[in-house]
């Protein structure tokens, strides 16, 4: 893993993540050029000459790795000292990026002691299905990096590098040296919060994206039964959900599903 307050040149910085990317970074710089709307060539000098990003491409960079809003800052003013060519100037962004490298292990400490989390950081857990979904896909073997997940969910592959960096600030998600793997921040929702209709809204929202794809099970079932029928399903379907969690440590992850069941009375 890449730790970028570890680098006070942020053209290292760079190469280091990108070589550390699939296929050694092959065609990430393309990828990089056509973010930033330029060429190859001018990626190429930026990279391996004394050209530097402008403060335009250094913000979209930055949103190119997904780089989280404490990162991002840090990878502004490594761009800055970089470019600035009067000593008091570098000087003066050197103590930034000092001051900045002290608040990002301050703000580490906290959340290894701290693993609950807050209400307004499930208020972005729990806004969209990608933030649970990004986190759930770190217990399947075969997908173990960002692209596998981006893949894997046909999801934007900058959007995943921006919500695993949120979900990774928040100890949900933790980085190893060649993967991803969940981890312990707690995203348990009581049944009196407020967030709990807009989870189940956003995953049955998505569940109707394409009801007709195949291996899947699209059950509308409305039926008179009588009290005692209904609390014997609502049993059997509760007895059903625990019975297979009982077994998922036992097997190892290979898909992502949903299962959304409602029985309620007209």
């Amino acid at each position: 893993m890449v730790v970028i307050y570890e680098f006070e040149d942020y053209k290292i910085y760079v190469k280091n993540v990108i070589s550390e990317m699939p296929k050694k970074g092959r065609g990430q710089y393309k990828l990089l050029g056509e973010y930033l709307n330029v060429g190859s060539v001018v990626i190429s000098q930026i990279f391996n000459s004394d050209k530097d990003l402008s403060n335009e491409q250094a913000f979209l960079t930055a949103e190119f790795l997904g780089l989280n809003e404490l990162e991002r800052e840090y990878f502004l003013i490594l761009v800055r000292y970089s470019r600035a060519s009067h000593f008091k100037l570098k000087d003066y962004h050197l103590a930034q990026i000092l001051e900045l490298k002290k608040k990002a292990q301050e703000l580490s400490t906290r959340m290894k002691k701290n693993n609950v989390l807050s209400d307004e950081v499930k208020q972005i857990f729990y806004s969209d299905w990608s933030y649970s979904a990004i986190s759930l896909c770190t217990c399947i073997d075969k997908i173990k990096t960002v692209q596998d997940i981006a893949e894997y969910l046909k999801l934007d592959i900058v959007e995943v590098k921006g919500k695993l960096n949120f979900l990774e600030s928040h100890n949900i998600v933790i980085r190893t040296k060649d993967s991803f793997k969940l981890g312990t921040g707690t995203t348990y929702l009581d049944k009196k919060s407020p967030l709990l209709n807009t989870h189940r809204k956003n995953w049955r929202i998505k569940a109707m994206e394409d009801l007709s794809r195949e291996n899947s099970l699209f059950l509308v079932a409305p039926l008179c039964l009588s009290k005692r029928l209904k609390e014997k399903l609502n049993t059997g379907i509760l007895d059903l959900l625990n019975e297979v969690l009982e077994e998922v440590s036992k097997e190892d992850a290979e898909e992502l599903v949903c299962l959304n069941i409602d029985l309620f009375s007209v």
